[in-house]
């Protein structure tokens, strides 16, 4: 009788091993670092021209309460091929520029556990250039981004696609829009 229950602990205790090994689980994450760079496009107004930009971003997020988190946001929004239109703003057209953004971050934990996606929407502050050398503009910015579940993951980080949009004034009373798509690395 020992000598069967002594033969199944280690028949369980193998099988428990291998299962483990087979389905890694990883713990959920606190806190995260997010590095993205995106390629994006930008139209503003009825006749504002069309824009080709870089967005590069980097975001600290921190979990407050369940899946309910803040999202503190820095991004750089550089343009390659500036804006063109025979009736472009040039003062308020280009969205070019330097963000710090707050927002809300909506996070969806996987089975698997780990860093999870993150639906964010929030506001904050941009310092865009304008038509005259050295001289810069704040203007608000708005906000809304997606980082979908990784497309590979590892013990602490993990890789994905993200697509982002962000929004601002012009002078004629109309948004600016930015929508950039593109890949981010998470550390966590």
């Amino acid at each position: 009788m020992l000598k069967a229950v002594a033969v199944l602990s280690l028949w369980a205790g193998v099988a428990s091993a291998q299962g483990s090994l087979s389905r890694p689980v990883f713990p959920n994450k606190r806190a995260f670092v997010v590095l993205g760079d995106a390629v994006g496009t930008a139209a503003g107004g009825p006749l504002g021209g069309t824009t080709l930009l870089q967005a590069m971003r980097a975001s600290v997020v921190v979990t407050i309460a369940g899946d309910n988190g803040i999202d503190i946001t820095a991004t750089r929004l550089q343009t390659f091929l500036p804006p063109s239109g025979t009736a472009n703003d040039y003062e308020f057209g280009n969205p070019e520029g330097d963000a710090l953004i707050i927002s809300y971050a909506g996070l969806s934990r996987s089975r698997a556990g780990g860093i999870p996606s993150e639906l964010s929407l929030g506001a904050g502050v941009i310092r865009r250039h304008t038509s005259e050398a050295g001289r810069t503009r704040d203007t608000w910015v708005g906000r809304l981004g997606y980082d979908s579940d990784p497309f590979s993951r590892w013990a602490h980080a993990d890789a994905g696609v993200g697509f982002h949009a962000f929004f601002m004034p012009t002078n004629t009373r109309s948004l600016l829009f930015v929508a950039t798509l593109g890949l981010y690395f998470r550390i966590g």
